[in-house]
């Protein structure tokens, strides 16, 4: 399940079938969306977090790290970012 997706859906008090016909999609399939049992594509992420008035990574962020079993990524991530802005200052 995506949690952030459900909360904010929920804070926003809309129902399924409400984002659902805001999205111009299913209310099955906006609801397998959001229990992580269909696929989600990125032009749909985007149309959910504008519909939500936030980010796709505020959304599913989370989410994707969890699935894919990746715990440690941000510190990988942030490690890389430095390595290549040190790289970077070299080359001026």
């Amino acid at each position: 399940m995506i949690i952030a997706l459900k909360e904010e859906r929920q804070k926003h008090h809309y129902s399924l079938q409400t984002m659902a016909n805001k999205l111009g999609v299913s209310k099955t399939y906006y609801w397998q969306v959001e229990q992580g049992q269909r696929r989600l594509v990125y032009s749909l992420a985007v149309k959910i977090a504008k519909v939500l008035d936030c980010t796709t990574n505020d959304l599913f962020y989370d989410y994707f790290i969890e699935k894919l079993n990746l715990e440690g990524v941000e510190s990988d991530v942030k490690d890389f970012k430095k390595n290549k802005k040190r790289k970077s200052n070299y080359n001026l």
